[in-house]
């Protein structure tokens, strides 16, 4: 499984390459407000885990904070300025799942974190993402897997309990289960509407052949 995060990461990177090289006609609205928070959060994710390597536990934590707000301020700047990019949306994705695992992956090396929450959060993620980028280009699936409500609270719980741990108060295991079940949640409320939508759409297959 610790193959499959590495893989997964490798992905990221290619996946935010692959794009930027494919907007780069589109440079200048690239640079805006939105994706500079966002290339600042990719950017603190490596302090965050160097300094939780270094056992600086309050400075981890007050990194880690900072790049939370910037995840909430990015999309609310990109909405309120019209500043939305395909690009950038991708790449704040990304960045999201990158900025939770990642320490999760030094907490779990070095900082007794349970396995069994690190590998059930990154099951989540990778199959999202994937599953994302596979509707990214059909009409029908794609809205079922924009982010929702339970994607929005999942991130947030994600958050709170990683910045828990990272403090290494006690029980922080116990903490992070609330969001292994948020994360679970989010997973069943894709699974759920992307059910729906194939459901719909072998209905309209069906339909004509009866016809």
């Amino acid at each position: 499984m610790t193959e499959l995060f590495v893989k997964h990461s490798v992905y990221c990177y290619s996946k935010i390459a692959h794009h930027f090289l494919i907007a780069y006609r589109e440079r200048n609205r690239l640079l805006n407000v939105p994706n500079v928070l966002v290339s600042l959060r990719f950017m603190l994710t490596f302090v965050v885990a160097e300094l939780l390597y270094r056992q600086y536990f309050y400075g981890a934590f007050a990194v880690f904070v900072i790049g939370s707000v910037t995840d909430y301020l990015d999309g609310k700047i990109a909405r309120a300025w019209d500043q939305k990019t395909a690009t950038g949306a991708l790449f704040d994705t990304l960045v999201d799942k990158i900025y939770i695992l990642w320490p999760l992956y030094v907490l779990m090396i070095e900082f007794d974190l349970h396995p069994l929450i690190f590998y059930t959060i990154a099951f989540r993620e990778v199959v999202v993402l994937s599953v994302r980028a596979f509707a990214d280009n059909n009409i029908l699936l794609k809205p079922a897997m924009e982010v929702n409500f339970a994607g929005k609270c999942k991130m947030v719980a994600q958050c709170i309990c990683v910045a828990y741990a990272i403090l290494q108060f006690p029980h922080f295991n116990y903490i992070m289960m609330i969001a292994v079940l948020f994360t679970l949640y989010s997973l069943y409320s894709y699974s759920k509407r992307l059910f729906n939508v194939v459901k719909q759409m072998k209905r309209i297959v069906v339909a004509p052949e009866k016809i």
